[in-house]
């Protein structure tokens, strides 16, 4: 049996916890809470550094400075430097658009930073999904309830991305030199309950989503064949990521947005920070290129 253990808990009490990144070069681990306005700053073996934020930040990616995050405002994108709060708009998206934010979002392995779009009441299909070029941005994908789980092989020619309430998580290949993105398959549907959230790829390739809902996060071959499933002890799992020193460290945010205060044991640590010792291991960040 394989052997992952909780070793640290850190509770916030997240409304919507999300993004949770890594960054090798300093040890230090970053995550938001989309809800709240905050974005979390831990390095390793010091305290949690906690920032207002000055717009509703959704999703982020390392920049070439490591005191610089490529940030997806609600409206737009932007280069964000915490600690003076300093924002530099690099495009907005969607302002012709009522209803929608931008949400989940991540660097791919060509250094670009991407990010999806959601209908703010969660129930129609008007987002879109957005790859950053230099000072614009370029629609990817059209016809998305809510963005997600947008990942990358090792190789950087293939891409995941889930549209949560269809519990699918789908895949597209990657053209190397061109950059051109084939057509979008299904790679996996999620059980009934389940709902397919932030992910992450691991060394050997194979695909960690966590799954809003359903207390798990599952990991996934490069053919979507199911080969583990972690028990979490919260119901809405919402981000995962490797990290520590060796990477074999899983971090995984959570939510305590849309539960009553009838807290089960399943939701004992909903809104947490969950750290889990695994014999698994991720791989670097990317580091986005923009400037």
């Amino acid at each position: 049996m394989t052997e992952v253990n909780l070793i640290e808990h850190v509770d916030f009490k997240n409304q919507l916890g999300e993004g949770v990144t890594w960054d090798a070069r300093n040890n230090t681990l970053w995550w938001i809470d989309i809800l709240s306005n905050q974005l979390f700053c831990w390095p390793e073996g010091k305290s949690v550094i906690t920032y207002d934020t000055p717009f509703q930040l959704c999703s982020f990616g390392l920049t070439q400075s490591p005191n610089t995050l490529v940030a997806a405002f609600d409206s737009g994108f932007a280069l964000y430097t915490p600690a003076t709060q300093g924002v530099k708009w690099l495009c907005k998206v969607e302002e012709e658009l009522a209803g929608t934010r931008l949400n989940d979002g991540k660097v791919d392995r060509s250094g670009c930073f991407w990010a999806g779009s959601m209908a703010t009441n969660e129930s129609q299909a008007i987002g879109s999904l957005y790859k950053l070029k230099q000072g614009d941005f370029e629609q990817v994908r059209t016809g998305i309830t809510i963005s997600n789980g947008l990942s990358w092989n090792q190789a950087g020619t293939r891409v995941y991305h889930a549209d949560s309430p269809t519990r699918t998580i789908h895949v597209a290949e990657i053209e190397p030199d061109s950059g051109n993105i084939g057509a979008w398959q299904p790679f996996v549907k999620t059980n009934r309950g389940a709902y397919p959230d932030g992910a992450c790829i691991d060394s050997d390739d194979c695909l960690w989503s966590a799954q809003w809902g359903s207390s798990k996060i599952k990991r996934y071959d490069p053919q979507g064949n199911e080969i583990f499933s972690l028990d979490v002890p919260c119901s809405q799992p919402s981000c995962v990521a490797f990290g520590g020193g060796d990477l074999d460290l899983l971090f995984v945010t959570s939510a305590t947005v849309g539960l009553d205060n009838n807290v089960s044991d399943s939701q004992r640590l909903d809104g947490s920070l969950l750290v889990y010792q695994t014999p698994f291991r991720g791989v670097k960040e990317p580091i986005c290129t923009l400037s």
